[in-house]
């Protein structure tokens, strides 16, 4: 039977790497996959989290893996030029996408410096140097690369005015949406607190936590600056850019 379960197939990789005692590796997880394997791993099984990077954020989990092991990820590294095309990570992804690679063969996308970082499995590396050469209007060259990638994070600083801590509340003030579309994206399950996705309207947000909305970013709620005279909340949030 297929798995398609996340859970299932954390299962299957679990019971795999035990009954035939060899080291397993999972497809790219994102963030909330990460976190619903690691709990439920636990202690069954010895286990590392490998992204290519340091600061992943999509990574493989290697079941079973006490011994030293060789990643299999490999970074691909190109070159654009930034006065003639504007490229953006989901321009990266959409041409990946039109070569029919499933999302899961593939790990982080940066664009940076007018650099193209994609991170993936060795063996699909040479079908996606060969074959993905032109991203928009742009010739590029994928190669890959062993420079030591240290990703680039811009924060823009936003001071909004919110009624309450609420999520619905801070995600209309971060999307400009009023409260009842702002609900509707949680309940359709395209807003994620602390990369676990949220259907729970009423969920209140602390200081430091990591807000995903779904076409809007992502966003950290860093605390509150100070009630106003009409007791609502001043509060400092940052855009990932």
């Amino acid at each position: 039977m297929k798995k398609n379960n996340i859970k299932d197939r954390i299962e299957d990789w679990i019971e795999i790497s035990v009954t035939k005692n060899r080291v397993i590796n999972s497809y790219f997880l994102n963030q909330e996959e990460l976190m619903t394997a690691k709990r439920q791993i636990g202690n069954r099984v010895t286990y590392k989290v490998i992204g290519g990077h340091e600061n992943y954020e999509r990574a493989k989990i290697l079941f079973n893996s006490e011994n030293e092991y060789k990643s299999d990820i490999v970074m691909l590294k190109a070159q654009f030029d930034s006065r003639y095309d504007d490229i953006n990570h989901s321009d990266v992804l959409g041409s990946l996408m039109a070569l029919n690679i499933e999302r899961k063969m593939i790990g982080d996308i940066f664009v940076q410096d007018n650099n193209i970082y994609l991170f993936t499995n060795n063996d699909l590396a040479k079908y996606i140097i060969d074959n993905c050469t032109n991203i928009k209007k742009s010739v590029i060259n994928l190669k890959k690369s062993n420079e030591n990638f240290q990703r680039i994070v811009n924060l823009e600083k936003l001071m909004l005015n919110v009624s309450s801590l609420r999520i619905d509340s801070i995600v209309s003030g971060l999307t400009h949406l009023s409260r009842d579309k702002s609900q509707k994206l949680i309940l359709n399950k395209q807003v994620s607190l602390n990369h676990i996705v949220l259907e729970d309207v009423k969920r209140i947000c602390n200081n430091n936590d990591t807000i995903s909305i779904r076409k809007y970013g992502r966003f950290i709620f860093k605390k509150v600056e100070k009630v106003t005279k009409k007791d609502r909340l001043l509060i400092e949030c940052y855009k990932y850019s």
